[in-house]
């Protein structure tokens, strides 16, 4: 029943579409236990319209015996974090399940999802009614134990997004690469679609999200855990080929990547070069 529920909630937030001239976030987290006496399962939502999102969901259920070595008999955690934001998606999971005396199967898991809608329209002073677009969906993270990872992001015209509104996905599990796929093909994460139609308004909706379990069974002692860290985010770049043009984002968040300014780098070289002058000596 559980599933099912969760199943519901998802289709609801992430199947919302942003008709109306607004963005949207939403951020997901869930922490389950169970063993032989005890169950908890239960999902924290925050979702919001022009604001940002941010939920977390933990637990820690310890039965103490005096008896063994580590003065208790079994100890089940699991921890969910996520916050979502235009462009920039952050989760995180973790799961742990120890035993030290009775029999049986006890199970933990931790899940967390973010996810946003914007939209956005390209204006601006450029020589022609279209210009390229380059997408970046870049992620930073990582993994161990039973724990897996995934994200996309869909773009198109109309706000009803689909499957087929897709354009960039990735997973990865614990050890092997991380795999991102574009419109059906390999990829490192970048796509740039040709020539978008100046004046015209695009959306696009991008999620990430990650799962974490651990399972300790019939006394073994070798205690289980698990994580998914995805906190220093995934990102969502847009950049046109033609500089002059502008993306007028709904949000009012600038999805362009950020270089740093010019004057930095002449205050950083003018640093450099007064620190090492044939003059100059430490003072004692």
């Amino acid at each position: 029943m559980n599933r099912y529920r969760m199943l519901f909630l998802y289709l609801l937030i992430f199947g919302y579409s942003p008709l109306s001239a607004a963005y949207t976030t939403y951020a997901q987290a869930q922490a389950l236990g169970r063993d032989t006496e005890f169950f908890q399962s239960g999902s924290k939502i925050d979702q919001n319209i022009d604001a940002n999102s941010f939920t977390a969901d933990s637990f820690i259920y310890q039965v103490f015996g005096p008896s063994t070595t580590s003065q208790w008999t079994r100890r089940l955690q699991a921890l969910g974090t996520a916050s979502a934001s235009p462009g920039v998606l952050k989760t995180s999971a973790s799961a742990g399940a120890f035993i030290d005396a009775p029999a049986g199967i006890f199970s933990t898991s931790g899940l967390a999802e973010a996810g946003f809608t914007d939209s956005f329209t390209i204006r601006g002073s450029g020589s022609g009614p279209r210009t390229d677009l380059k997408v970046d969906y870049q992620v930073s993270g990582g993994l161990g134990g039973d724990a897996f990872a995934e994200g996309g992001l869909f773009f198109n015209q109309g706000g009803l997004f689909l499957d087929r509104d897709k354009f960039i996905s990735f997973t990865e599990v614990p050890n092997g690469p991380r795999n991102f796929n574009c419109r059906g093909e390999t990829c490192s994460g970048t796509l740039t679609l040709p020539q978008l139609a100046v004046g015209t308004t695009y959306f696009i909706k991008a999620y990430l999200k990650v799962y974490a379990s651990a399972v300790e069974q019939n006394n073994l002692g070798l205690g289980n855990s698990s994580s998914a860290d995805y906190s220093n985010t995934g990102k969502i770049f847009l950049s046109l080929s033609d500089p002059n043009y502008q993306l007028v984002t709904n949000s009012g968040f600038n999805y362009s990547p950020v270089p740093l300014p010019a004057s930095f780098w002449l205050f950083g070289s003018g640093l450099l070069a007064w620190s090492t002058r044939p003059g100059t000596r430490k003072r004692t």
